[in-house]
C-alpha cells in the first residue's frame, strides 16, 4: 500500500522533514482557524516560513546546528470543521454538493445510489474558485491552499470515523437492525440493556452503556460507547437470534465486519479490498431489509473509505477523539 505522503516530492529530499497535524475544534479560545482567525494570522505566517526558511534545531550526534523544514500534511476535524476550514458548502441539509472527496449530488441518495462520482482535485478546485460557481460544493478558497507544500484536495482532510460511523449511520442503523430482530425473535430491549449492563460489571469497563429502548429514533451514546455496543452486539444476540442467516443478522454482521476493519490499527491492501467487499454487502443487506428508510450523506462518505486507507493510511490514527479528550481541558477556560 502506498500512502500520499510518500508521493509527495516534498518528503523524499533525503532529509528529515517535519510533517504536522492540524486538529480544528469548535472553541475560540485560541482557535486560529476559526471565526476569529483575523486575529491569528501569524499562524498561516509561520506555517509558511517553516516550509521556506524551516527551523534550527542543534543534532547531538554530530554536534551541529542543521535546519528542518515541514508543512502540513494533515488538517483533522468533524465534517463541519474541515468544510468550513476547506472553503466547502456547511449546508448539509439543502446544499446538492454535500461531498468534499467528490462531485456526489444529494439527489442520488433518493435514487439509492452512492457511487462515487468525479473526485475533486487542485485544478477542478481553483475552476470553481476562478468561475465563481458557488453551486458544486465549493464556497471560497482556503487559506491552508495559500501553502506550498499543502492543499485541501491535494488531499488534506481525511475524513473522521468517529463522526462518520459512531455518531453518524451506526446509531440509527444499529437501531433498526435491533427493533426488527427483536420483533421477530421475541426478545426486548430491556434483555439487550441488562446484557450490556452485565458486560459493563463484569470487565470493570470505564464506560457506560445508555438504556435503549424501541421507541427510539437514534441510538444515544458516546461515539465509543456506540462502537462498544456494535462490537458486542453478536454476544448479546447470540442466545436469542435463531437463525443466522436472517437478512437483518447478516447486515449486522456485515456492519461489524466493516467497521472492525475500518477501525484497524494496520490494515494490508488485502484488507482493504475485503473492506470494499464488506461495504458492498452492507449496502446489498440494507436495501433488502430497509428499503424504504433514507440513506444519509455519510453513507456516500463510506465509499470513499478503502481510497481514504489506501491515501491517509490507517483511519483510526486520524480520528478525532484522541485530540477531543486533550481539548477537554482547554475547553474549560472557554467559558
Amino acid at each position: 500500500m502506498v500512502l500520499f505522503i510518500k508521493n509527495q516530492t516534498f518528503f523524499h529530499t533525503g532529509e528529515k522533514r517535519i510533517e504536522l497535524l492540524i486538529f480544528q475544534d469548535a472553541f475560540e479560545v485560541c482557535n486560529p482557524l476559526g471565526s476569529s482567525k483575523k486575529k491569528h494570522k501569524p499562524l498561516l505566517g509561520d506555517l509558511k516560513r517553516l516550509e521556506t526558511e524551516g527551523i534550527i534545531i542543534f543534532d547531538r550526534k554530530v554536534g551541529i546546528e542543521k535546519r528542518l523544514y515541514g508543512t502540513v500534511v494533515h488538517f483533522i476535524g468533524d465534517k463541519l470543521g474541515s468544510h468550513q476550514i476547506g472553503g466547502f458548502t456547511e449546508n448539509f441539509s439543502f446544499s446538492q454538493y454535500v461531498c468534499r472527496y467528490c462531485f456526489f449530488e444529494r439527489k442520488s441518495l433518493s435514487e439509492k445510489d452512492v457511487s462515487v462520482s468525479t473526485l475533486r482535485n487542485v485544478s477542478n478546485y481553483n475552476d470553481l474558485i476562478l468561475s465563481q460557481d458557488f453551486n458544486k460544493g465549493v464556497l471560497r478558497n482556503s487559506c491552508l491552499n495559500s501553502l506550498k507544500y499543502f492543499h485541501v484536495c491535494n488531499p488534506g482532510l481525511p475524513p473522521c470515523i468517529a463522526h462518520d460511523l459512531f455518531e453518524g449511520i451506526v446509531p440509527f442503523d444499529l437501531l433498526e437492525i435491533l427493533k426488527s430482530l427483536s420483533a421477530t425473535y421475541d426478545f426486548s430491549f430491556d434483555y439487550i440493556n441488562a446484557f450490556l449492563q452485565s458486560i459493563q460489571k463484569k470487565f470493570c469497563l470505564r464506560l457506560s452503556f445508555p438504556k435503549i429502548n424501541v421507541k427510539m429514533k437514534k441510538l444515544p451514546g458516546k461515539a465509543d460507547e456506540i462502537r462498544h455496543m456494535l462490537f458486542l452486539m453478536p454476544h448479546v444476540l447470540m442466545s436469542v437470534v435463531k437463525n443466522f442467516e436472517d437478512p437483518v443478522y447478516l447486515l449486522l454482521s456485515s456492519m461489524i465486519n466493516m467497521c472492525r476493519l475500518i477501525c484497524a490499527q494496520r490494515i494490508s491492501e488485502t484488507e482493504v479490498e475485503l473492506l470494499n467487499h464488506f461495504i458492498s454487502m452492507y449496502f446489498v443487506f440494507r436495501q433488502e431489509c430497509f428499503p424504504n428508510k433514507n440513506l444519509r450523506p455519510k453513507h456516500h462518505f463510506l465509499q470513499h473509505y478503502p481510497d481514504f486507507i489506501r491515501q491517509f493510511g490507517p483511519l483510526k490514527n486520524l480520528s478525532t477523539l484522541h485530540f477531543e479528550h486533550k481539548h477537554q481541558y482547554f475547553k474549560s477556560f472557554s467559558t
